[in-house]
């Protein structure tokens, strides 16, 4: 029973895959083989059965990510796009990208900070227990700072970063003041 829960996760990755060109059945087959055999696994072994199937899901969808890494060929380089870019000196492309680097690292992570200090003080005004809204604050600090890094690496421009933690760290302040 346990062995066939375990073939289960990944067989329903290659399940997703082989239904990759948009079969949605197949799709919907796989996602349902990963969470019965994780469910399953759970059930059978708690947290300790649901991080096996999570695991034998993950390297399985490895395998197959590096499969297709290896058989892929290459494709030529188009040479239109290459001759439309601008080339900058490497003192300039450092600069650019010590700013990201700043901008995402340490200004994220203070604003990231801010916020969490912020539903912190939120949490306090609402009644909860220093305890519990320290405890809060401290689960939160890092999953905003995930996000927030996400949603700034994902942007075009050095300057809509800068808004990004701009903004996270004003709705922080703004709950600390109310607070």
């Amino acid at each position: 029973m346990m062995m066939a829960a375990g073939l289960l996760p990944p067989i329903g990755v290659m399940l997703l895959r082989l239904g990759w060109g948009g079969r949605r059945a197949i799709i919907g087959a796989g996602w349902i083989a990963i969470l019965a055999g994780i469910g399953l696994l759970g059930r059978a072994n708690g947290a300790w059965g649901i991080a096996i199937g999570s695991v034998l899901a993950m390297a399985a969808a490895a395998a197959l990510l590096g499969w297709a890494a290896w058989t892929t060929p290459v494709r030529p380089a188009r040479t239109e796009r290459a001759s439309r870019m601008v080339v900058v000196g490497p003192r300039r492309r450092f600069a650019g990208r010590l700013a990201t680097f700043v901008i995402v690292g340490p200004a994220g992570f203070a604003a990231a900070q801010i916020l969490a200090l912020g539903l912190h003080a939120a949490a306090r005004g609402a009644g909860q227990a220093e305890a519990d809204a320290t405890a809060l604050a401290l689960l939160l600090q890092p999953a905003i700072w995930a996000v927030l890094m996400t949603v700034q690496l994902l942007c075009a421009r050095r300057r809509t970063m800068i808004t990004v933690a701009a903004v996270t760290a004003a709705a922080g302040g703004l709950l600390w003041g109310l607070a």
